[in-house]
């Protein structure tokens, strides 16, 4: 691959490999800047579902709507060395349409099941993008580490009357948490 320009990478670690094991999980990282001249935000998207069960599909996205200028990117799955286990390329892309990557980055069973020693080491997969823009001004790295939170609530009451409850009755209980309301 010819790079043209300056390269941007950014590094994310995916913490805790127990939410990986959920078929049908979509991951976003945080936003990072490129020290691009127009200022432009990205994202990555790791999709565990991928385009079919059997692989994971990862993405980089934009948020700018028109951005014209060609870049060259890599996104990766990267070891404990920095060297990557799994990585795919594409020249010269413009992201008019604000996505790109690979609906079939790597194999679940793979990532998850025959090598998952190297992939999820102490709990996080390391995902890397690189960018190459002629635009941008100056080498960098970026680091960041997502952490998916799922959101339970737990409960119990005493229901008055039991006994007497048929199932065309309704009754609405509201129960107050320290964060928000739920009902």
């Amino acid at each position: 691959m010819h790079n043209r320009g300056r390269k941007k990478s950014f590094y994310n670690h995916m913490v805790h490999k127990r939410h990986f094991y959920f078929k049908h999980t979509t991951l976003y990282t945080v936003n990072f800047y490129p020290n691009s001249k127009h200022n432009i935000s990205w994202y990555l998207e790791l999709d565990l579902t991928g385009n079919n069960n059997n692989f994971v599909s990862f993405y980089i996205w934009t948020t700018e709507e028109n951005d014209t200028t060609e870049k060259d990117f890599e996104l990766s799955m990267i070891a404990a060395d920095g060297s990557p286990l799994i990585a795919h390329k594409e020249t010269k892309c413009l992201f008019t349409n604000k996505k790109r990557g690979f609906s079939n980055f790597g194999s679940r069973n793979e990532i998850f099941e025959h090598r998952k020693e190297e992939f999820l080491r102490n709990d996080a997969l390391t995902l890397r993008c690189k960018i190459w823009d002629s635009e941008m001004t100056e080498n960098g790295h970026f680091l960041c580490s997502t952490y998916p939170v799922i959101h339970r609530a737990n409960f119990v009451w005493t229901l008055k009357e039991f006994s007497t409850l048929t199932p065309q009755d309704e009754k609405n209980y509201i129960c107050q948490n320290s964060n928000q309301q739920i009902h």
